[in-house]
C-alpha cells in the first residue's frame, strides 16, 4: 500500500508549522511516485522570510520532514506490482486517492523489444484522463517515461529494447506527480518485433483504436541524401494521424499534414549508421476533422503506408532568387544553401494564389532543427531581416501550402536571399527612429560588440503613443551554447514617453541584433510611434 494522501498532508502540515527553511528538497526533484498536490508541496517551502531563531524548531521540522520521506518511500515499496502476461490487456482507474498503480511483466531472453500502451476508456475529449507510463526495473531505477506518444493524450512506451528479468510498469496520470485528471484506463505490454525501413519501400500499418500506433526504424546508412522525410499517406478509412521520428540520439522531428496525409521532414542523415525510428499515431476524429476536432475524441480505423524518401533539394546561393509552384500534387518545395560561419542574411518570400493561398518558408539548420519562419498569412509577401544562421555546415528552407490546397489549385512563389539589410549602429551614434502600425512591428538595428567591453544602453519613447520596448539579442555563438540566441538587456512595459539607460558587459563577441517595438496597443495592435536609441562606450 502507498501512504495515504491524508497522512502526507498532516505530516505536511507539521512541517509547515515548523518554519522548516527551504533548500531542503528541491521542487524540481520531487519524486516521481510522490502525489502530492501543489498546495501540499508548497509547505516544504516555507517563506524564507518567516525566520524562526528558535533552533530546536528547525532541528523538529527536519526530523519530521525525514520522517515524511522515509515513511512514503517504505510504503511505496511495499506496494506489490500485480503481474501482468505479453498482450493481456487490464484495466484500472487512476483516482485522487490512487494517483498510481503499479504493474510487473517478465523478461524471457535478452534482447526483447517491448512496448507498452496506456489508453483512456472515455472517448469524451474534455474529461479523461490524462495517462502516463514509466518503466523501471526490478529495483525500482527508471529507465524511461512517456506521457503523450500515443495519440490523444494516451501514453505509448518503445520498442524498449530489454535483457531478460523482472520489470515494472507505473500507470498514473500526467505529469510527474502535479497532474487531476482521473478516470479508468487499459494497458497492454506486448513483445514486438520492431520492423526495418526501406529507402523507397512503403509499409502499411492498419490503426485502429486497440492498435493505434505503426513503428519502424529506418537505418542512415541508406540514405542517398543529407536529409530524408517519412512521408505516411492514407490508402483506406478516414481516421485522423499524425507522425514523428527520433533521430539516434534522441533528437525529435515533427511533422505537417498534407493533402493526401501527414509528412515528417526534413529529416538529417549526419550520424554514420545510426538508427532513426519513425512512428504514426491515430488521433481524434477524421482527417475532415484535423483542424476542428471531433465532438466526442472517437478515433477512426484507417490503413495507411509509410515511406522513407530522399529530400531533393535545389541549391540556391546569397544574392540569387528562384520561382516554383506549389500543387495538391507536390506542396512541398526544397532548397539548401550553404554558409561557412554563423551569419546574418535576409530571406523573402513572395506569392500566393488567387483563391487567397497562404504558403510558408521554414528554415532548418544542418541538424533539421528549425530556427525560423514566416508566412504569406498577412499579404503576398513577408521577409526575414535579419535571419540569423546559428550554425555552418548546409541550411534546408521548406516552402509548404498551409491553406490546405485542394485538387486544381496552384500557388506561385518566389524566394531570394540576400545580404542583410539590417542597419548597423556605431558607438556614440543616437538612432532617432520609428515605429509602424503594419505587421511589420519591429525595427532592428544590429551592433557589433567585442568580449569584456562594457556599455551603456539608453532610449525613450517619444510621445503619448509610444512606450519603447527593446531586446538586444546575443549573437548565434556555439560559445554560448544556443539557437535560438537568447538576450542580453531585454527592456519592456507599455507606459507612454518611457525612458531608460543600462550599463551591460559584452560577453562574447559578435553582432548583437536590436529588436525595438511599441509597447502602446489598442484593439488593432501596436501603434506607430518615435523612439530615441543610443549605445556608448561606458565611462
Amino acid at each position: 500500500m502507498r501512504l495515504p494522501e491524508a497522512v502526507y498532508f498532516r505530516l505536511l502540515s507539521m512541517v509547515r508549522a515548523q518554519y522548516i527553511p527551504p533548500l531542503l528538497i528541491n521542487p524540481r526533484e520531487k519524486p516521481y511516485n510522490r502525489e502530492v498536490s501543489n498546495e501540499q508541496w508548497q509547505y516544504l517551502f516555507w517563506d524564507t522570510q518567516h525566520k524562526e531563531k528558535n533552533f530546536m524548531k528547525y532541528i523538529r521540522a527536519a526530523l519530521i520532514a525525514a520522517l515524511l520521506l522515509l515513511v512514503s518511500a517504505v510504503y511505496a515499496q511495499d506496494e506489490t506490482p500485480q503481474p501482468i502476461d505479453f498482450d493481456e490487456v487490464v484495466t484500472g482507474t487512476i483516482t485522487d486517492e490512487r494517483p498510481e498503480i503499479r504493474y510487473s511483466f517478465e523478461v524471457p531472453e535478452d534482447g526483447t523489444s517491448i512496448t507498452a500502451l496506456m489508453s483512456a476508456v472515455s472517448d469524451d475529449w474534455f474529461d479523461r484522463l490524462d495517462s502516463f507510463l514509466y518503466l523501471l526495473d526490478a529495483d525500482g531505477n527508471e529507465i524511461t517515461f512517456d506521457d503523450d506518444s500515443g495519440g490523444a493524450l494516451n501514453a505509448f512506451l518503445g520498442p524498449q529494447r530489454l535483457n531478460a528479468g523482472t520489470y515494472i510498469i507505473v500507470a498514473t496520470r500526467c505529469c510527474f506527480g502535479g497532474g487531476h485528471s482521473q478516470g479508468e484506463f487499459e494497458l497492454v505490454v506486448r513483445a514486438v518485433d520492431v520492423p526495418s525501413l526501406v529507402l523507397n519501400e512503403p509499409i502499411t500499418f492498419e490503426l485502429d483504436r486497440d492498435n493505434p500506433i505503426g513503428f519502424g526504424f529506418f537505418n542512415s546508412n541508406q540514405a542517398t541524401s543529407y536529409f530524408v522525410r517519412a512521408r505516411v499517406i492514407a490508402v483506406e478509412g478516414e481516421g485522423n494521424f499524425q507522425a514523428s521520428g527520433r533521430g539516434p540520439i534522441g533528437q525529435f522531428y515533427s511533422g505537417r499534414y498534407m493533402p493526401d496525409g501527414f509528412s515528417v521532414e526534413p529529416v538529417p542523415m549526419d550520424i554514420t549508421d545510426g538508427a532513426y525510428f519513425f512512428s504514426v499515431v491515430l488521433m481524434p476524429g477524421t482527417r475532415e476533422e484535423r483542424f476542428t476536432g471531433s465532438p466526442d475524441g472517437a478515433r477512426s480505423p484507417v490503413t495507411v503506408q509509410m515511406i522513407i524518401e530522399p529530400v531533393e533539394a535545389q541549391e540556391i546561393t546569397l544574392g540569387e532568387s528562384v520561382s516554383g509552384t506549389l500543387t495538391a500534387d507536390q506542396p512541398v518545395s526544397y532548397y539548401t544553401f550553404n554558409v561557412d560561419e554563423a551569419s546574418a542574411i535576409r530571406a523573402e518570400l513572395r506569392g500566393g494564389g488567387d483563391d487567397g493561398l497562404a504558403i510558408e518558408g521554414v528554415f532548418h539548420g544542418p541538424d533539421g532543427m528549425v530556427y525560423n519562419s514566416g508566412a504569406t498569412s498577412f499579404d503576398d509577401t513577408f521577409f526575414i531581416d535579419p535571419l540569423a544562421v546559428p550554425r555552418p555546415g548546409q541550411q534546408l528552407i521548406l516552402i509548404g501550402d498551409i491553406s490546405d490546397i485542394q485538387p486544381g489549385q496552384t500557388s506561385n512563389y518566389t524566394l531570394t536571399l540576400s545580404e542583410s539589410q539590417t542597419p548597423v549602429i556605431q558607438l556614440g551614434e543616437t538612432i532617432e527612429g520609428q515605429t509602424s502600425d503594419s505587421y511589420e512591428r519591429e525595427v532592428i538595428y544590429a551592433f557589433d560588440g567585442e568580449a569584456g567591453q562594457t556599455i551603456t544602453v539608453s532610449g525613450a519613447g517619444l510621445g503619448d503613443n509610444m512606450a519603447i520596448n527593446v531586446d538586444i539579442q546575443l549573437p548565434r555563438n556555439d560559445t554560448l551554447e544556443q539557437m535560438a540566441g537568447g538576450s542580453l538587456l531585454g527592456v519592456y512595459g507599455n507606459t507612454p514617453n518611457n525612458s531608460f539607460e543600462y550599463t551591460v558587459v559584452i560577453p562574447v563577441t559578435g553582432r548583437y541584433f536590436i529588436r525595438i517595438n511599441n509597447g502602446v496597443f489598442n484593439f488593432d495592435g501596436p501603434l506607430s510611434g518615435a523612439f530615441t536609441l543610443t549605445i556608448d562606450a561606458a565611462d
